[in-house]
């Protein structure tokens, strides 16, 4: 008899802890899913964010390339004014 109820509560501690590994194997699946999913989540944000920072990247070389022509009209314009302040001197 005695042998009896120590092999059924082995029997429950052994349900109960299957039980408790189940569901900590559960919980571990979800917080694993999860913080996949929040990653996956996160990684598409930093991703976007990598995106954003790549085409300001890429307006800023686009309005450093138009400053660089402007910079460079002004010293055409400089050097055509410099012949043309040469030329005057020249005549003058």
């Amino acid at each position: 008899m005695y042998q009896n109820v120590s092999s059924i509560r082995q029997f429950t501690e052994t349900f109960n802890s299957t039980i408790y590994r189940n569901v900590s194997i559960k919980l571990k699946y979800k917080l694993f899913f999860l913080f996949m999913y929040d990653s996956t989540a996160d990684r598409n944000v930093q991703f976007n964010n990598l995106l954003k920072c790549s085409i300001q990247q890429f307006i800023e070389m686009c309005d450093s390339t138009t400053d660089r022509n402007v910079r460079f009209n002004n010293l055409s314009k400089c050097s055509i004014r410099q012949f043309i302040e040469t030329c005057d001197s020249t005549i003058y």
